[in-house]
């Protein structure tokens, strides 16, 4: 894959001659079936054929300077249209067979009104995190626009997972899977402020008609 800092290009000639291959791996979650409708499927851009899927974390040789895509518009916007290079950006879901073949790679678009859409923004306990940063599935995060909100890892849940408070009660915090966003580094001990505005997002079936399931990703951090 070609990157090169994005700020000293002026067009996509120029970008490929200063471009460098580079080699990239990742981390990819334990597999999970798939357990959406006919039409939800349909609606997200699933296989029907699909059983499982995973989520894979992005790349961690991507440099930063690749990540803001308010700079050199001409080349990202074709990178935004292929969707294997913009999961290795941002990270994004692979989905299997029964024969362990894979079928198809989605990624994730903002303002998007259909695929897999997120709920609005809920209360994320810090207890919670425990499981996780044992696990090390909290990656640095490379959205943009979760960049620019602050946050700075992010956790991906599994379908009906379940997490434990410190009274080691059980909470299972979405059907569907959900992303954790912590605005601080998760081995923190120090309780401080940071930790409150820890939140997560359920993934929800998409619905054409539900638009208020719809939201891009500056209504919901308004709230």
């Amino acid at each position: 894959m070609r990157f090169v800092e994005s700020k000293n290009v002026e067009n996509e000639d120029e970008f490929k001659a200063k471009s460098e291959t580079v080699s990239v791996s990742g981390a990819w979650s334990p597999p999970h079936r798939v357990n959406l409708d006919s039409k939800s499927r349909r609606l997200a851009n699933i296989p029907q054929d699909a059983t499982k899927f995973s989520w894979f974390y992005p790349a961690k040789e991507i440099p930063l300077d690749v990540l803001d895509l308010q700079q050199n518009k001409q080349v990202l916007s074709k990178w935004k249209e292929n969707a294997s290079i913009m999961s290795l950006i941002i990270g994004g879901y692979s989905y299997f067979n029964d024969d362990n073949q894979l079928l198809l790679e989605n990624t994730l678009v903002p303002g998007a009104n259909v695929g897999l859409q997120f709920g609005p923004p809920l209360k994320w306990k810090h207890e919670f995190s425990a499981k996780l940063i044992k696990q090390e599935r909290f990656h640095k995060i490379t959205f943009s626009h979760m960049i620019k909100s602050g946050a700075i890892y992010f956790g991906w849940i599994f379908p009906f997972e379940e997490l434990f408070d410190y009274d080691g009660n059980s909470c299972v915090v979405s059907n569907y899977g959900a992303f954790a966003y912590l605005w601080h580094d998760p081995t923190e001990t120090t309780r401080n402020v940071k930790w409150e505005m820890d939140r997560y997002f359920e993934v929800v079936p998409s619905k054409v008609e539900d638009k208020e399931s719809t939201m891009n990703d500056d209504q919901q951090f308004a709230k």
